[in-house]
């Protein structure tokens, strides 16, 4: 018992997308790893390790927030993740402590010097939908699923399309134990390409592109098919720029896993893929698409205004995404295609909006996230003088919603301020 109580003791949470929470995963092994205890509440914690994710507005002021209150603890309290590269004056407001950048994630090594096993040495983590990667992966769907605003939503139009349904229950709560599944979360890189989209603070905190080697994806990928996996979501912080920082791409990784699954009947998501990466890889996309193995993809346009496009540095024309992802649909009617949008960037005439609400139409995606524009911390976008004022943009917010739910389009706005 004396040697328990000499023991850190390490509370690791997140408010993050699915890279964030597998930094927090890969920190949870790097404390386990050296003999401290993993504890599931600030409370009795030694050190409280907040993985931060904030690439919007709401983040950013969910995890200031909840930065006041973890300050409360007597613990020692290290910000980690996105937050101290995308609001750093603002995360200066309220918090001198240790910061641990997502770009800078071996920067613990230099906190805990005592530790013998580095964090270098810790794998890159996967996720597994039953768990096998901690409760860090049921902790990123309590932050980002359960939103009351999005689910009523969602709700709403389920039941005004189902007139049979005489009471839905709204049960809002933390999710119970996930349900034994074959799903694996994949990453196959870390931070971006230089893609320079003006309204982007992420890529500063995720940093340069990092790509795991092939055959290390391959001998991940394969042990996760003799686990029993036959279900991926394949994703990165810029998923189809994989590979261009070490002689490789997006396209021969896919072939190469195809190669390792030939003996399994298995289905991809592709998870953000730019649609820079759809064009570039169109041929090779079509033929994973038209076999049935691509079940589906989530490209997010942002704009279907090509002037807005061009100042947001999108590097894609609208009529180009169309044609492509119309195709994909035309070689495999039950692909589903998500998107998402961003409404009142500088600029944004009525015209600007109107022509993205009818290019989501054309495309008929089959689900569509909007989010309010606003200026991320030193961002080209924000020194763009013909702001649209806040009224305005959540007008816009309203109106896109209604329009495209009433094609039939499910459309959900996750800020609660509409």
């Amino acid at each position: 018992m004396g040697v328990l109580k000499n023991k850190k003791k390490i509370f690791i949470t997140t408010n993050g997308c699915p890279s964030r929470s597998l930094d927090s995963a890969r920190l949870e092994n790097y404390f386990r790893a050296n003999n401290c205890i993993i504890v599931k509440s600030a409370k009795p914690a030694d050190y409280i390790i907040f993985v931060t994710c904030s690439f919007r507005k709401l983040k950013e002021e969910r995890c200031l927030k909840q930065i006041n209150e973890f300050l409360k603890y007597r613990g020692k309290l290290i910000v980690a993740g996105c937050l101290p590269d995308i609001a750093p004056n603002r995360l200066k407001e309220i918090f001198n402590g240790e910061i641990i950048e997502t770009r800078n994630l071996e920067k613990i090594d230099e906190l805990f010097d005592d530790f013998e096993v580095k964090f270098r040495s810790i794998p890159i983590e996967h996720f597994d939908s039953r768990g096998e990667s901690g409760s860090l992966f049921q902790r990123f769907i309590s932050n980002f699923g359960f939103n009351k605003k999005f689910f009523k939503m969602c709700l709403a139009f389920i039941s005004s399309k189902l007139n049979k349904i005489t009471q839905i229950r709204i049960n809002i709560k933390k999710p119970k134990e996930a349900k034994k599944s074959k799903t694996a979360y994949f990453r196959v890189s870390s931070g971006c390409v230089e893609e320079h989209c003006t309204y982007c603070a992420v890529s500063r905190a995720t940093g340069k592109l990092k790509s795991k080697k092939i055959h290390e994806c391959s001998s991940e990928y394969s042990m996760l098919l003799k686990q029993g996996h036959v279900d991926f979501t394949l994703f990165g912080d810029n998923l189809g720029a994989y590979g261009l920082d070490c002689g490789s791409n997006f396209a021969e990784l896919m072939q190469n896993l195809s190669e390792v699954d030939r003996a399994f009947s298995v289905a991809w998501h592709l998870d953000s893929l730019h649609p820079r990466w759809i064009i570039k890889y169109d041929d090779v996309l079509s033929g994973y698409i038209a076999e049935g193995k691509i079940k589906s993809i989530n490209c997010p346009i942002q704009s279907g205004s090509n002037r807005i496009l061009k100042l947001m540095n999108r590097h894609h024309g609208i009529e180009e995404i169309t044609e492509v992802l119309k195709k994909f649909m035309e070689l495999q009617p039950k692909l589903n295609i998500s998107t998402h949008l961003i409404v009142g960037f500088p600029s944004e005439t009525e015209e600007d909006f109107l022509a993205t609400i009818n290019n989501i139409k054309t495309i008929y995606f089959n689900e569509v996230t909007i989010y309010p524009y606003y200026d991320g911390y030193d961002t080209v976008a924000s020194k763009i003088s013909d702001k649209i004022p806040e009224e305005n943009i959540k007008m816009r917010l309203k109106k896109a919603v209604d329009l495209l739910q009433r094609e039939g389009i499910n459309t959900c706005c996750e800020e609660a301020s509409i």
